[in-house]
C-alpha cells in the first residue's frame, strides 16, 4: 500500500481558522513531517491526490520535547 497517496496537507484549527501545518508529495513507511509547536483544537489530513485510491494505516501527532514552546 506504500506510495498510494501522492499529495496531501495537514491543517490545524488555530483560534478561529484552519492553518497549514505541513504538506507533501508522498506518504511512505514511517513518514515524518515536522512543524513549529502550535496549540490547535482540531487537526485534519486532506489527501489531494492518490492512485488508485488513498490508503493509510496510521495517522498520529506527537509533541517534540526538543522544540521551542508555542508563542
Amino acid at each position: 500500500m506504500t506510495g498510494r497517496i501522492q499529495s496531501y496537507k495537514v491543517e490545524g484549527f488555530v483560534e478561529s481558522g484552519w492553518r497549514l501545518l505541513a504538506e507533501g508529495t508522498s506518504i511512505g513507511e514511517r513518514k515524518l513531517d515536522r512543524f513549529p509547536p502550535v496549540s490547535v483544537w482540531k487537526v485534519r489530513l486532506t489527501v489531494l491526490k492518490a492512485e488508485p485510491f488513498p490508503a493509510l494505516r496510521k495517522f498520529s501527532l506527537y509533541f517534540d520535547r526538543g522544540a521551542a514552546p508555542p508563542k
